[in-house]
C-alpha cells in the first residue's frame, strides 16, 4: 500500500520562471578600451579570420583529395 505524504512536507519542484523581458545584446565593437587603437585591433582580427579560412580551406581540400583516392 502506498503512503500519502503528509501535509507538512515539502515538495522540491523549481520555480516557475518567467522570459526576460529584455535581452540586452552587447555591441562591443563601438567600444573599446581607450588605450587600444581601434583600426589595427579591427585588422589584426580581419587578418586572424582570413588565416582562419585559409587554413580550413587547405584543410578542406586536402581531405578532398585523400577521399577520392
Amino acid at each position: 500500500m502506498r503512503k500519502s505524504a503528509p501535509a507538512s512536507a515539502t515538495w522540491n519542484l523549481p520555480a516557475p520562471i518567467a522570459p526576460p523581458l529584455h535581452i540586452y545584446i552587447s555591441d562591443d565593437e563601438d567600444e573599446t578600451h581607450p588605450n587600444i587603437d581601434t583600426p589595427s585591433l579591427f585588422r589584426w582580427r580581419h587578418q586572424a579570420r582570413i588565416e582562419r579560412m585559409e587554413e580550413q580551406k587547405r584543410e578542406r581540400e586536402l581531405f578532398e583529395k585523400t577521399k577520392k583516392e
